[in-house]
């Protein structure tokens, strides 16, 4: 089912302590809370971390799609359409 607001908030805090504590970059956390951001609809806040997890690990298949679906939100639509191209491609 769907995370409530202050579930969200709290995997918000504890997923920033996790990027924090690993300096080298963890894309499962980073990905985990722009999809957080996402569902709080806060897609200009998500996609800084869907681009920092495609840096750390660029085959990252729900980094691509979901970004291209904030970059649509935000009326970013040569964003959008280059993170699903990306998305497509590792597909293959």
């Amino acid at each position: 089912g769907l995370m409530q607001q202050g579930q969200l908030d709290d995997a918000e805090e504890a997923l920033k302590q996790a990027i924090q504590q690993r300096p080298g970059g963890y894309a499962a956390a980073e990905l985990t809370l722009a999809n957080v951001y996402r569902k709080k609809g806060q897609c200009d806040k998500a996609l800084p971390h869907y681009e920092a997890a495609l840096k750390i690990q660029p085959s990252e298949p729900y980094a691509n799609g979901n970004a291209g679906v904030c970059y649509q939100r935000l009326g970013k639509t040569d964003d959008a359409i280059r993170a699903l191209e990306r998305d497509a491609l590792d597909d293959g």
